[in-house]
């Protein structure tokens, strides 16, 4: 029944070969759990994870060139305090290859500006690593006022811009 739902999903519904590969681990994942709950499919459930996943054709990651990147960098517009922002965590990313939950969780207590400025991150799994940041990443720019300002806080949240926000420039 399973391997004929797999072949419904390529053929009837028109997906793909990736479509049912990511399909069939959620379905592996629900037999494992059911393995403890019902020792007496385990014939079955063995049956399922027997069934191999289809390869398929993957697309190529094309990386940004230099120039690509700078044009990134230099998108916003630093006459606002959210340009700013917005480069600064740009920066940030590209300096660090961090993800969007990476970046938000970056607070300025983490930053080091000073002789090879680097950040601390927390990360998947909450692995903390240290990476240098770019020259132009550690220039003074909304990073180093906040450090400065509020230690404690979000480096990069949007600020509410009440009297009383912390991160409040």
């Amino acid at each position: 029944m399973i391997v004929a739902f797999l072949a419904h999903i390529e053929q009837d519904r028109g997906n793909g070969a990736s479509t049912r590969t990511v399909r069939l681990p959620a379905i592996k994942a629900f037999m494992r759990y059911i393995e403890h709950k019902v020792p007496s499919a385990l014939e079955q459930i063995g049956r399922v994870h027997a069934i191999p996943t289809k390869r398929h054709a993957q697309k190529l990651i094309r990386h940004l060139t230099m120039e690509e990147v700078c044009a990134i960098l230099n998108a916003p517009d630093l006459a606002t305090r959210s340009g700013v922002r917005d480069r600064a965590m740009m920066h940030l990313c590209f300096a660090g290859s961090l993800r969007v939950s990476e970046l938000v969780g970056v607070l300025t207590e983490n930053l080091s500006l000073r002789h090879g400025a680097s950040v601390t991150v927390r990360g998947k799994g909450r692995k903390e690593r240290c990476l240098p940041l770019w020259k132009d990443t550690a220039e003074p720019s909304e990073l180093a006022e906040r450090a400065r300002r509020s230690p404690r806080t979000g480096a990069l949240r949007q600020c509410t811009g009440r009297a009383d926000d912390p991160c409040r420039l």
